[in-house]
């Protein structure tokens, strides 16, 4: 065999791995290509899916908080609704006929004594009214009712605008408008709330 015939068949030889060589090289290479496309393509799913979950999660807790503050929102106007109207019976009984307002004070009063020997304490309003007339009245009625009937006004200043303060030793009720106002708006809160607002 001739030098050329030998540098052909190597030529030929070369140029057959070259291609064989290609070959594979590209099929290696559309497999990474594939590779790279699929992995990319989980990728792209996986941060879209995170991203949906993400927002989802976010959407719910705006939803949540925008809830929220409305039902603040709502309770806080309830709120004032309900302290508009008990103002409004605190002034309204403020603004009692004074015969009215005795006649109440006498009711709290047989409420609250307990033994009818305690001092009591009136408020400013209508004070000169509750004179010794006024609490020989309610002495009578604290007897029938099985009480001693030795209720009497105390010396102790308080600084009172209505009803009165109960004292026995150490121990005063407070029966001031104010506090009787806050103690019915305590018992009828959920009543009241089912009147104004249907709940």
């Amino acid at each position: 065999m001739s030098v050329e015939n030998i540098i052909k068949k190597i030529e030929a030889d070369a140029e057959g791995e070259c291609k064989v060589l290609r070959d594979r090289a590209s099929r290696q290479i559309k497999q990474i290509q594939e590779q790279a496309k699929n992995q990319a393509k989980k990728e792209e799913e996986s941060v879209l899916k995170h991203a949906n979950e993400q927002a989802e999660k976010n959407m719910n807790k705006a939803i949540v908080s925008a809830n929220l503050e409305c039902r603040i929102k709502s309770l806080k106007v309830k709120q004032g609704v309900i302290s508009a109207c008990f103002e409004k019976a605190y002034n309204e009984t403020l603004k009692l006929p004074q015969s009215d307002y005795l006649e109440l004070m006498e009711l709290k009063l047989l409420k609250f004594v307990e033994t009818g020997d305690e001092k009591v304490t009136f408020g400013d309003l209508h004070r000169e009214k509750f004179n010794s007339d006024f609490l020989n009245q309610i002495n009578k009625k604290l007897v029938s009712m099985g009480k001693k009937g030795g209720l009497c006004i105390s010396n102790a200043s308080r600084h009172l605008k209505s009803g009165f303060i109960l004292i026995k030793g150490k121990q005063e009720t407070n029966a001031s408008l104010e506090q009787l106002i806050k103690m019915l708006r305590h018992k009828l809160l959920i009543q009241i709330n089912n009147v104004l607002f249907g709940e």
